[in-house]
């Protein structure tokens, strides 16, 4: 009877369980000077010992710079501010205090740019050091992507060489763009506090009545806390002298976790038709002035985000949803009525209208034909197994790739995978979790399906290569699924076929080791993932994991006493969210360009991992045991 079957295959759950405890499930409590220690003494030991690329540095990263980029020196100036980006958004999302941080960096940042090699040094046992900076999840990314580097004591810091300028300055407006989101942040919840939204409307020149009073009943309010802290938002990230449409952009991606559709453009719609003060009404230079300076800046860019948000998001918000479209059509029809006495409406009633009839009729999405693999003929002397660990791997790339790209930001939201809808609400998060999990039964049915010990330990070898091959193209989702594989209990036992893998794969294999080593929140994935360029494929099990941890970790209301007890909108949970879903729509915009796709590959590929889904672990275990017997057998004939 085979023992149970907890932890044999290293599926995507168990490989990411937190291993913060110890065998009796008590947390274990590390002191921030103990682990920061451990951190550094880490740093300087992959420095030290992992020349292959295991763990990337600060001047790249071991996968980006083995494998090569296979962009351009454009492209590569922008991952630097990429790179840049998803650090801060690291600690952005990790850490309760972000903007101390972001002034602590910005300091050393600055301090690079002059002439004093002091400043190239951080000592890590000074304890204002170890405050304000280490500990932070995130903060060391940075600092290596500023040029610091480990000493061998890992003690200190040291940025040997002078960064160059637009390296620095590129960090230094990350920070700002971070900061400033942060502080748009706390001004709506502090304006909530203070005085709720009318007040705190008034202070922005804002009154949410319409224009005329044909639209008061379609803009009345519906009474319902969530109304009254989306008009705050739409409010705030409208304003005229706002420039930043990260804001609007993470509302409409976000909005479904507290509010509606119907609700949202009704705002949009409230926050367009604005009043004209009455102080001004009689004053015609004033007048002018408001209307050129406030009223029109605002419309504009209601009406912006208005479209962006039809071309995004038609089908899951507009197309089916009749309340919506006539909010819409009103609006439209409003904007025409009024075109006379502000010229600009009709211009934007125009460019709505003509969106807004194409989408009805084509959608917004242009219809792509997808191949189909499945109707692809087999030529009967192709032999699938003679392809060689690149190539197979490529094509398992390819694979991966076309359901990553998939991936839509909403998918990604309030766990929708784990929910009772998941196969419609996140249909291509769970073909990634699958495809995952299919290469990793792949990769142990390929070894355990070999009939001799010779031959397994060939596969092994094979494997290896393999999974080396994701990890210089920057797969890391199936770098990881080979790891799991080979580190599962069915296939690392195997002790016998291990021994006749070559010394030069079993060093492989410690890499990956080291790679997908738990310690600090996954620390030297994140790293090798931060810095690699793309096209890159990051692991589904990290990237789920940082989103449940933000779900979680924060409600997407929150009570205010001031206001009653109401319920106003965390929309910093929404900016955290939604900073971790842009970090991965980057590398979805960059194909494999450089790999020719095999449709026969493919159809094989395809028809294999379909197989796959029926074996049980249970299976694998009673197939590893055979082998182990038979290979002490086989090993026994020898002696």
């Amino acid at each position: 009877m085979s023992p149970s079957s907890n932890g044999r295959k290293g599926s995507l759950k168990s490989l990411f369980e937190d291993d913060n405890h110890n065998n009796n499930g008590e947390v274990r409590v590390v002191s921030k000077h103990v682990m920061n220690y451990n951190m550094m003494m880490q740093l300087s030991q992959n420095k030290a010992g992992a020349g292959g690329g295991a763990v990337g540095s600060g001047s790249g990263g071991g996968a980006a710079a083995a494998g090569g980029n296979g962009v351009d020196g454009m492209k590569k100036k922008k991952a630097d501010k990429d790179a840049f980006e998803r650090a801060v958004i690291d600690i952005s999302c990790y850490n309760e205090s972000p903007r101390q941080v972001f002034n602590t960096l910005r300091s050393v940042a600055k301090k690079l740019l002059k002439d004093d090699e002091r400043y190239r040094t951080l000592d890590t046992t000074n304890p204002k050091v170890e405050e304000r900076l280490l500990g932070y999840e995130g903060v060391i990314d940075f600092l290596l992507l500023l040029g610091f580097d480990s000493d061998a004591m890992g003690q200190r810091l040291v940025c040997k060489e002078k960064p160059d300028q637009e390296v620095i300055r590129t960090a230094i407006r990350v920070l700002d763009s971070h900061e400033n989101r942060l502080k748009a942040a706390v001004h709506m919840d502090s304006a909530m506090l203070a005085s709720g939204v009318q007040s705190s409307a008034r202070n922005l020149s804002v009154v949410e009545r319409p224009v005329s009073n044909s639209i008061n009943a379609n803009n009345a309010d519906d009474n319902e806390s969530d109304d009254m802290t989306l008009q705050q938002i739409v409010l705030l990230c409208t304003h005229e002298q706002q420039r930043d449409n990260e804001t609007m952009e993470t509302l409409i991606m976000c909005y479904k976790e507290f509010s509606t559709a119907e609700k949202l453009i009704k705002e949009l719609k409230r926050r367009f038709f604005m009043v004209i003060p009455n102080e001004i009404r009689e004053d015609e230079k004033k007048l002018e002035d408001f209307k050129e300076k406030t009223m029109k800046p605002i419309q504009l860019n209601v009406v912006k985000n208005l479209r962006n948000w039809m071309k995004l998001y038609w089908e899951e918000d507009f197309a089916n949803d009749e309340k919506v479209a006539q909010v819409l059509e009103s609006w439209i029809k409003q904007m025409q009525m009024d075109s006379k006495q502000f010229s600009w409406n009709g211009l934007l009633a125009d460019a709505v209208q003509n969106e807004y009839k194409r989408y009805k009729k084509h959608g917004s999405k242009p219809r792509i034909q997808e191949k189909d693999y499945w109707s692809v003929e087999i030529p009967k002397r192709f032999n699938f197994h003679s392809l060689s660990p690149d190539e197979l791997a490529d094509q398992i790339t390819l694979m991966d790739f076309r359901i990553f790209s998939r991936i839509k930001p909403r998918e990604c939201m309030g766990q929708a995978w784990k929910k009772k809808e998941n196969r419609v609400n996140s249909p291509h998060i769970l073909q990634m979790i699958q495809q995952f999990n299919n290469l990793t039964t792949f990769v142990q049915i390929q070894i355990l399906r070999e009939k001799s010990l010779k031959d397994r330990g060939r596969a092994v070898k094979r494997i290896i290569k393999m999974g080396e091959h994701f990890r210089l193209a920057r797969n890391f989702n199936s770098l990881c699924a080979v790891f799991s594989a080979l580190n599962s209990a069915a296939v690392h036992r195997l002790k016998l076929a291990w021994e006749k893998v070559p010394e030069k794969q079993k060093q492989q294999f410690e890499q990956f080791k080291i790679i997908f080593s738990r310690d600090f929140n996954h620390r030297n994935l994140r790293q090798l993932f931060r810095n690699a360029a793309a096209p890159s494929i990051p692991h589904i099990g990290i990237f789920l994991q940082d989103l449940v941890f933000i779900d979680d970790g924060h409600e997407n209301t929150k009570e205010v006493e001031n206001l009653g007890g109401r319920k106003m909108v965390n929309f910093s949970k929404s900016q955290r969210m939604a900073d971790r879903i842009k970090n991965i729509q980057m590398y979805q915009q960059h194909p494999y360009t450089d790999v020719q796709e095999s449709d026969v590959v493919q159809r094989i590929l395809l028809e294999e991992f379909s197989k796959l889904k029926e074996i049980t672990e249970d299976q694998i275990w009673d197939m590893s045991t055979e082998v182990k017997r038979a290979d002490e057998r086989d090993k026994a004939r020898i002696f």
